[in-house]
């Protein structure tokens, strides 16, 4: 199944993981390599989120990470990685989730500072660091509430600067980091915003994003702010598809302002998790469509869980969850250019899963979620016909990964 699910460029990489881990021991000192291997299946009773309505598709991640020491104070680190789960969520090629010169010091006489240079990963509440690795997710699939997976690619890392310091405070640890850089929009990120009538090319200018965040033995809490602008260059013939020949509005110039707040708090009782994260994000769309100016769509997501190890392989969840498209109308009181139903632009979700690690480095994943709306679903700027099949709909997932 893995030989029938890998491209000629994953098995190259599958190659590669011989090469640098003999390297690895032969120079164990210096270099540490890892990686994973993750495949699966997944399947929606209806509408789009996968691709297709009614979908059935196949999960396929894969990661090789190194990690080499040049001097005691300077590492290199990265990753290539390729993805496959649904057609927004598909990487066509290995992509490098991460790569860095990392230079770490502690001349501030408080904790350890770092300063990175390169393609750095990006924190934002809980998971986004993680989010690449099947193994330290919460779930199959991140809670869409706050992590959307159709702009997953956009938030995982920029290509810039990045500043962390980590200090020991009121028995914790308190972490602080300060990001700049361009982020990686690919066609995904095209065809999640616009659909498949959308062929334009995207200008990205600087992303900043901060991050603070303080653990203890029973408790973390994280607050993350970022702000992103990106124009976007229409080319001749594009178009948001309502009815493909019939009902198509055109695409002209325009620009994207992106401000995102997420607040993140954890507690531990005993051997139960609660995790409950809040996103408000700002979104203002200028022109577009019929050069109409500045539109502001902010959005909001919430969403609580519960996460409880039955014994000490065996990890069950339970999350509950709502998203709105459009926070400035979540009554439905303004028109649309479609009379498109309410819950086309709210989705609330009920989940359940689990994890049985059977091995060190081996584990297995199920869940399932019960969905009532379609916000999740692209293209995601304007409500279309593909965001409006079906109210009430399921996705059910399971995944092994294998991690060394």
């Amino acid at each position: 199944m893995l030989l029938r699910l890998c491209s000629k460029a994953t098995m190259l990489m599958i190659a590669c993981v011989y090469v640098l881990t003999s390297a690895s021991t032969a120079a164990s000192e210096k270099l540490k390599v890892s990686g994973f291997i993750g495949v699966g299946y997944a399947s929606t009773s209806d509408n789009n989120f996968l691709g297709q309505e009614r979908s059935n598709v196949s999960i396929f991640e894969m990661g090789l990470s190194a990690n080499y020491r040049i001097s005691n104070n300077l590492t290199f680190t990265g990753q290539i990685g390729k993805r496959k789960f649904g057609e927004s969520f598909t990487d066509e090629n290995p992509r490098i989730d991460f790569a860095s010169l990392n230079y770490f010091s502690n001349a501030l006489q408080m904790g350890e500072q770092s300063i990175s240079l390169g393609r750095v990963k990006v924190p934002a509440g809980f998971y986004n660091v993680s989010r690449d690795v099947p193994s330290t997710r919460a779930s199959i699939l991140l809670p869409q509430s706050v992590y959307l997976d159709i702009f997953r690619n956009s938030t995982l890392s920029v290509d810039g600067l990045q500043f962390n310091t980590t200090n020991d405070v009121f028995d914790g640890i308190l972490f602080i980091d300060a990001s700049i850089g361009r982020p990686q929009i690919d066609d995904n990120f095209n065809q999640a915003m616009f659909g498949r009538g959308s062929k334009g090319d995207w200008t990205i200018d600087m992303s900043t994003s901060g991050h603070i965040s303080f653990e203890n033995d029973t408790s973390s809490l994280a607050i993350t702010y970022s702000h992103t602008d990106l124009d976007y260059e229409a080319k001749a013939g594009d178009s948001i598809i309502y009815i493909e020949n019939v009902f198509e509005i055109p695409i002209v110039d325009g620009e994207v302002e992106i401000k995102t707040l997420t607040l993140s708090a954890q507690f531990n009782f005993g051997q139960l998790e609660w995790t409950t994260e809040y996103m408000d994000r700002k979104v203002s769309v200028y022109d577009f469509v019929g050069n109409r100016g500045k539109v502001l769509r902010p959005q909001e997501g919430y969403y609580t869980q519960l996460r409880y190890p039955l014994t000490r392989d065996i990890t069950v969840f339970t999350r509950w969850e709502r998203f709105y498209r459009n926070a400035n109308d979540k009554k439905r009181q303004r028109e649309t250019v479609l009379d498109a139903p309410l819950w086309t632009e709210i989705t609330t979700s009920l989940s359940v899963g689990a994890t049985y690690r059977f091995d060190r480095n081996w584990q297995v994943s199920a869940e399932v979620h019960t969905v009532n709306g379609s916000a999740w679903l692209p293209p995601f700027f304007l409500t279309t016909p593909e965001s409006a099949e079906s109210k009430d709909w399921t996705l059910s997932a399971i995944q092994i990964t294998y991690r060394f």
